[in-house]
């Protein structure tokens, strides 16, 4: 309709059919979700600070390596590069790596 909605964020989260609408008023939010199919104004419920930030938080999915796989370094001195994993060492916790040495185009030039 041309003017503010009144919300700051909506998010859609893991859980199936559920989404999470912050706005510093009530009305604001219904007037958002008016016309909207599938979201209706009589399900919503005022969600506690403590829960809200439980559904923002993001669980990165970390996958073991293998031997012969290609990894980008995370840490230390060698952040960033490509490395080949070599060998992987008590149950997948630690794995010897061979760096893919990096090219300093600013010495070469």
């Amino acid at each position: 309709q041309g003017r503010p909605l009144g919300i700051c964020g909506a998010i859609a989260a893991q859980t199936k059919g559920k989404v999470y609408i912050e706005s510093y008023s009530e009305p604001a939010v219904v007037e958002a979700i008016n016309g909207v199919r599938g979201l209706l104004p009589y399900t919503m419920r005022l969600i506690p600070i403590q829960d809200m930030t439980t559904v923002m938080t993001v669980v990165p999915k970390k996958k073991p390596v293998k031997k012969n796989e290609w990894v980008r370094m995370t840490r230390g001195h060698y952040k960033g590069d490509l490395a080949l994993v070599v060998a992987v060492r008590e149950s997948g916790l630690k794995c010897v790596v061979q760096c893919v040495p990096r090219l300093d185009l600013a010495a070469l030039g």
